[in-house]
């Protein structure tokens, strides 16, 4: 349901996943995460802190330069 503009902002390329699988983990915001990322869509499957949705807006925006408001 995100618009297309957010959607390609938030896309990883196939060689980006190892950088953004160590910035994930270094991050420690999340303790576990896998990355689907398609050319129309991105899937996140993760166990996060207590923090939970807003751990993982942080750290999707840290990674991709975006304010975590514009992913919510």
């Amino acid at each position: 349901t995100a618009p297309l503009e957010v959607r390609e902002k938030v896309a990883f390329a196939p060689e980006q996943l190892v950088d953004a699988l160590e910035h994930a983990r270094a991050s420690g915001r999340l303790r576990e995460i896998a990355i689907l990322s398609t050319c129309n869509r991105t899937e996140l499957y993760c166990s996060t802190d207590a923090a939970g949705l807003e751990s993982l807006l942080q750290w999707l925006g840290d990674y991709h330069h975006l304010a975590p408001a514009m992913l919510a």
